[in-house]
């Protein structure tokens, strides 16, 4: 029988609560992120992966008045209607689009139809964006992908940013940020972080520097 640790019941109280599977401080950054770029709405934003966080943060900005559309592409078509069916309930259909690009997760490189589609989904849309946020598969060619689709001064979120295997591509960005994350719970082994990158916007740097070791309450 598999042994379900503390973290285990943390993560399914958010579900049960339908918050991000963030941590506090990841989730107060973040919204940090969107206020500092809310001057150039209506925001423009893709994610790749769906889930409560493209729910709690549409939510969030609508609560601030700003004008936004979020784009998402999920790949898992029973994930997909869940929360489209939320996204109706919340009334947010005009704001936020949902797109599926159907595969079955693998251990091996992307190479078939879906896969593909699924990274290329911001070419496919003919769009580009002021926020494109890394939380689904493949992250590592989702972050290759990403700097050819933003608008100038766009940025880019990486989610579980502390995994060494995603790190490559950021290194192809002029601005670019690891942020201490903290914990889901005080003694957690492991300590979360994300990352935030542009090619050329320096509001990642005075982002990261706010938040260097959680001095940021915003």
């Amino acid at each position: 029988m598999m042994k379900v640790g503390l973290l285990d019941y943390i993560l399914r109280g958010y579900f049960l609560l339908q918050k991000p599977l963030m941590t506090s401080k990841e989730r107060r950054l973040y919204k940090s992120l969107l206020l500092g770029l809310s001057r150039r709405q209506p925001l423009d934003i893709f994610e790749y992966g769906s889930g409560f966080s493209t729910l709690y943060f549409s939510k969030f900005l609508r609560s601030k008045g700003i004008r936004f559309h979020v784009h998402c592409v999920e790949h898992d078509k029973t994930w997909h209607l869940n929360i489209q069916h939320r996204i109706d309930r919340a009334h947010l259909t005009k704001d936020v689009t949902l797109h599926l690009s159907q595969f079955t997760p693998g251990l091996s490189a992307p190479q078939t139809p879906g896969e593909l589609d699924y990274i290329d989904m911001p070419r496919a849309l003919g769009m580009k964006f002021d926020l494109i946020v890394v939380d689904g598969r493949f992250r590592r060619r989702c972050l290759e992908a990403a700097p050819a689709h933003l608008k100038a001064q766009g940025i880019v979120f990486l989610h579980d940013a502390e995994r060494s295997f995603y790190h490559g591509p950021l290194k192809g960005f002029l601005f670019s940020r690891f942020i201490d994350g903290s914990k889901f719970y005080p003694f957690e082994p492991r300590q979360h972080h994300v990352w935030v990158g542009s090619m050329d916007n320096p509001l990642v740097d005075e982002i990261a520097g706010r938040w260097q070791k959680g001095r940021s309450r915003k």
